[in-house]
């Protein structure tokens, strides 16, 4: 396999935070803060939400099923116990998560204990830390050496994820037309030069708020930078 053979599907995914989390915040947060940290309650109806800030932000539920048919929505858990059960760690892992990278060899060499069907790539368009619009060079590195066989590709680059969200990829266009290669082809004319927008004077804009919280010195290191 060449890179311009490559088929890519990027995703980006997240891990739900777990309770201890709450912990956290109210052993770092300033004294002053510590009773509005953030923290997981226990509804009536047996669900756990977060209370931020006096709301209640569900953590669960209908907030990752894109691409999943609708008789399957509902079917994620609703409590921390049940993302808990009498399982190992790795087992759980393996059953619910999707893991994503951007660039990452040491996470392709250690494939084999991660799970090579747990893997998938991700350009994070159009964020800072994309690697847009080399995104098939920088991944193609990475693979080359990590040494995936042109299978483990196949899966990284879009089995897993097309897999894990449910779709063809290849439903509207031919896969002879999805690679790398022949996608450039047809997209000569598509400028990706970097470019500088809006104003050109970036200076940071920060509420009064985050003044009050940061204190104007952190607030004129931002502007600085």
């Amino acid at each position: 396999m060449q890179l311009e053979d490559m088929i890519l599907i990027s995703v980006d995914d997240h891990v739900v935070e777990p309770p201890s989390l709450g912990d956290f915040f109210r052993s770092n947060l300033p004294a002053k803060f510590r009773d509005r940290a953030p923290k997981v309650i226990r509804r009536a109806d047996g669900t756990d939400a977060w209370l931020i800030e006096g709301e209640e932000v569900a953590t669960f539920g209908l907030n990752a099923v894109q691409g999943r048919p609708p008789a399957n929505w509902g079917s994620d858990p609703s409590s921390f116990d049940q993302v808990r059960p009498d399982k190992l760690p790795s087992q759980v892992f393996r059953e619910h998560v999707q893991g994503c990278f951007i660039d990452d060899i040491t996470g392709l060499r250690n494939r084999d204990a991660i799970g090579i069907d747990m893997i998938t790539f991700e350009c994070d368009y159009p964020h800072s830390d994309s690697t847009w619009p080399q995104s098939p060079e920088v991944l193609w590195k990475s693979l080359q050496a990590a040494a995936l066989r042109d299978d483990e590709i196949e899966k990284v680059t879009w089995q897993n994820a097309s897999r894990w969200y449910q779709f063809d990829p290849f439903q509207h266009r031919p896969r002879a037309e999805c690679t790398v290669g022949a996608l450039r082809a047809q997209a000569t004319d598509v400028d990706t030069t970097p470019r500088e927008y809006g104003d050109s004077d970036h200076t940071h804009n920060v509420s009064q708020g985050a003044v009050s919280f940061l204190g104007t010195q952190d607030v004129n290191h931002f502007a600085a930078d």
